[in-house]
């Protein structure tokens, strides 16, 4: 892939947020719920809907989107899915050049520093599908959960394949792949891309 514009010293980017910088709270994954539906959330709800959400007022439920540096890379739960390889094909078949799942694959793996290979658990590793060195950090949750190890576990026993779900075939069972830094910090677009620059 051609550099980022942001890594090319000759080239200035200008960048515009409708909010401010985050806070301590931003940083921390397990404050997620305290920074939605503040400032800093643009507090959106979803349509009605007709045959779920009813313990919702309204049957509407949040969409929490972010209105700060980083945008909701700031608030949301750090999962990182890429989506499934059919997908971006067929976004390409639709006439968007570019952007099939050979194209973009590159991208995610030039952004990627993936810890998923020197983890331990019940996860399926594609180590081709994975990047390593970039500046998102890309590992498994840490520390696992026991209940959701024991899903994971019994979805394998129950015949569906242990498999890696950002390798393009997001069918079977996974462990949950999240932007987290070592350090336990949230690995938000601001502070894997935007703050080093």
């Amino acid at each position: 892939p051609p550099p980022r514009l942001s890594e090319d010293a000759d080239v200035s980017v200008l960048l515009i947020e409708a909010g401010g910088e985050s806070g301590i709270k931003h940083s921390i994954p397990a404050a997620c719920g305290d920074v939605q539906l503040v400032d800093g959330d643009w507090q959106l709800k979803t349509t009605p809907q007709a045959t779920s959400h009813r313990a919702y007022t309204g049957q509407k439920s949040n969409w929490p989107r972010g209105k700060l540096l980083g945008g909701s890379s700031q608030l949301n739960y750090m999962a990182y899915v890429r989506g499934d390889a059919a997908d971006y094909d067929s976004w390409a078949a639709m006439g968007n050049h570019g952007w099939d799942w050979e194209s973009v694959l590159p991208f995610f793996l030039r952004s990627e520093d993936a810890t998923l290979a020197r983890e331990t658990g019940a996860g399926a590793l594609n180590s081709s599908a994975h990047g390593f060195g970039g500046p998102l950090p890309v590992r498994y949750k840490s520390p696992a959960n026991p209940l959701a190890e024991a899903f994971v576990q019994s979805a394998v026993a129950a015949g569906h394949p242990l498999r890696d779900y950002n390798d393009g075939d997001a069918s079977g069972a996974s462990r949950f792949q999240q932007t987290v830094f070592g350090s336990g910090r949230r690995g938000s677009t601001a502070d894997a891309f935007l703050y080093p620059a």
